[in-house]
């Protein structure tokens, strides 16, 4: 039987040479190896939270993978846990085993408990392969259309992995776009932004169709300049580079735009990093979209600005 997690953990550290570090490591490795194919069910969610300490310290735990999957199938929700959280460490698009996910996650896009269909929706987005997305798209479209702000925000990031794989989804979801933008909770209307810079970004014909809401965004854009002197929340800097961004693919240039950026540029805090952030991406979307040459040549002024800038004081 091998040793807890914990007792591994405080072992490594106090390790006084690289050699007994790696002594350490290696035995255990090949304790695990052992003992895996042999070891009690209920132990081996511990198996597993080793393995992925051990892959986060950059060994090779590959061999693990098959009993990762076995977690993600079982019902208990602790067990199903450590199994997803195994998978989207011991696994990416490329390996084989990726192939049997498919029946897993379908089952669980469909559970009646959230969390299940969280996990499911949150694999999806970091590791899922083309024919992962391709089998599970319809899915989830369904979990999208649940008033869950829980639910939704996850599932539109599992959807900017479906379009990155397969751009012909992009008409399929495209009617879901104002689900999202029309939420009440803020963290949907954000993976909403992000969702909408994918599709432009994979289908660019659309920017001239949705070129018509570049009055609605840079409404939005407005109101969160008028709140950046409040508190963080409000002007949420994550949001107006989003924006910024959605703008800048949409390349539907006015003079109304050209106002709001000129704003940003004067009141971006070059101090903070977010502000710095949020001055970038607007210098961009000037560059982009920007219509009056005075506005071109303060864009230009800002990047000289931020590469004169030094962290430190």
């Amino acid at each position: 039987m091998t040793i807890q997690l914990s007792t591994l953990i405080h072992q490594i550290r106090a390790a006084q040479s690289i050699e007994e570090e790696e002594h350490l490591i290696t035995t255990e490795l090949a304790n695990i190896r052992t003992y895996i194919r042999e070891c009690d069910s209920d132990l081996r969610p511990r198996i597993i939270a080793k393995l992925v300490y051990l892959n986060m310290i950059g060994r090779s735990t590959t061999f693990g993978q098959m009993e990762c999957l076995n977690l993600m199938s079982d019902d208990r929700f602790s067990f199903k846990r450590i199994g997803y959280l195994g998978s989207s460490l011991l696994l990416d698009e490329t390996a084989e085993v990726t192939v049997l996910l498919t029946h897993t996650l379908e089952k669980d896009l469909q559970s009646k408990h959230r969390f299940v269909v969280a996990l499911a929706l949150a694999l999806l987005a970091n590791i899922g392969s083309t024919e992962l997305c391709r089998s599970l798209a319809s899915d989830v479209q369904k979990v999208l259309e649940i008033d869950d702000p829980f639910l939704r925000k996850r599932a539109a990031m599992a959807v900017i992995r479906i379009i990155n794989k397969l751009p012909d989804f992009v008409e399929t979801f495209q009617p879901m776009v104002h689900l999202l933008l029309n939420d009440t909770s803020h963290s949907v209307v954000l993976s909403g932004v992000s969702m909408v810079i994918q599709m432009l970004k994979s289908a660019p014909n659309l920017s001239a169709s949705w070129a018509r809401f570049t009055p609605a965004f840079v409404k939005i854009l407005r109101s969160l300049i008028s709140s950046m002197r409040s508190s963080d929340e409000a002007s949420d800097p994550f949001l107006q580079v989003k924006v910024l961004e959605i703008l800048a693919l949409l390349k539907s240039p006015s003079d109304e735009l050209d106002e709001v950026l000129a704003s940003i540029v004067s009141v971006a805090d070059m101090k903070r990093s977010d502000g710095r952030a949020v001055l970038l991406q607007a210098v961009q979307t000037i560059v982009a979209v920007g219509k009056k040459p005075s506005l071109r040549t303060l864009a230009f002024n800002q990047i000289g600005r931020l590469l004169s800038f030094r962290d430190v004081p």
